[in-house]
């Protein structure tokens, strides 16, 4: 650990994993892993990880997980953010994270949504019989939204 107070390690910590590299992937992964394990015990299936949507040979877009319950597919994009928001970057950085997110997450529902064929490549026949809804969804660890809509 560096000396110095806290907030000034806190501060470059954090720049460290907004500034991305393999510390920002490994920041990204723990908060996934996270996640994933809370479906554990929620009645959600989870049907699919790191799911990379591929039409006709060329990729689209990625989604963290794909969960199902009865007959919705939720299409989950998942964004931890080290940002905290308080300052107009970080609430900027976080809110262009997050909305990288949405599109993301509404695009991979969509495009599964309208090729069922490709539904089945990432889950499996039976799955996708079942799925009669799919809705994207974004996760984050940003608690403050102040001024967006969401």
């Amino acid at each position: 650990l560096m000396l110095g107070d806290a907030d000034s390690w806190a501060s470059q910590v954090r720049d460290l994993a907004i500034k991305g590299g393999e510390t920002g992937r490994q920041f990204g992964h723990v908060w996934e892993d996270f996640t994933t394990r809370g479906f554990a015990d929620t009645g959600w299936q989870i049907v699919g990880r790191n799911i990379r949507i591929v039409v006709n040979g060329n990729p689209v877009t990625e989604v963290d997980l794909l969960l199902l319950r009865d007959d919705l597919l939720l299409v989950v994009e998942i964004k931890a953010l080290a940002g905290v928001g308080m300052n107009p970057y970080d609430h900027w950085k976080n809110r262009e994270t997050i909305e990288r997110g949405c599109r993301q997450a509404k695009l991979a529902a969509a495009r599964l949504d309208d090729n069922r064929t490709l539904l089945v490549s990432v889950t499996s026949r039976r799955i996708a019989e079942r799925v009669k809804v799919i809705q994207p969804l974004v996760l984050t660890n940003e608690s403050l939204f102040n001024g967006w809509e969401h």
